[in-house]
């Protein structure tokens, strides 16, 4: 019987930057995108989901050492939501955690970084480095979705394996 699925399990070690993972930790699970691996086998991830939600669209650092986690890859597809509040230059939620920034040269997500997540920054989803750019520039998306793929987006009746909805804007 073939089996079919999105993504693969593999250690946290062995992933690129933009994989999009999910993996427990303790006793709950997080889903996010890798950062990072660095140098001392610590995993740079952006948390977008997890069961016990303390560091929503945050930078957190783990010791990946003998982790192992769902990988859907680096090709997943983004699809942005807009909405009554999608116009560039919108500065009402600019510094809402989870945000989506498109500008003409990148698509950049709003995360916290520091202990308390209070640090923000602009990552580009093309890249996962920092993008300097302000947080004010390009159309605000406060929804989106991830797909595992292309495929999967034009399947009937699949679902995105990732949804940021913001219920307060029409």
């Amino acid at each position: 019987m073939p089996i079919e699925t999105d993504f693969t399990v593999k250690n946290i070690l062995d992933c690129e930057p933009r994989e999009f993972i999910q993996f427990g930790n303790g006793s709950y699970a997080i889903t996010g995108l890798i950062v990072e691996i660095d140098t001392y086998k610590q995993a740079g991830i952006i948390v977008l989901r997890e069961s016990k939600p303390t560091q929503l669209f945050a930078l957190v650092r783990l010791d990946a050492n003998q982790m192992s986690c769902i990988s859907y890859g680096i090709g997943w597809i983004l699809e942005l939501v807009p909405d009554s509040q999608t116009w560039p230059g919108n500065v009402i939620d600019a510094d809402e955690k989870g945000t989506v920034r498109v500008t003409p040269t990148s698509t950049n997500l709003v995360v916290g970084e520091g202990s308390k997540g209070t640090n923000l920054q602009l990552y580009n989803l093309e890249t996962m480095k920092i993008d300097v750019g302000t947080r004010t520039a390009g159309a605000l998306v406060q929804n989106w979705r991830i797909w595992a793929n292309a495929a999967s987006r034009s399947r009937l009746g699949s679902e995105p394996i990732f949804e940021k909805r913001n219920s307060a804007t029409p």
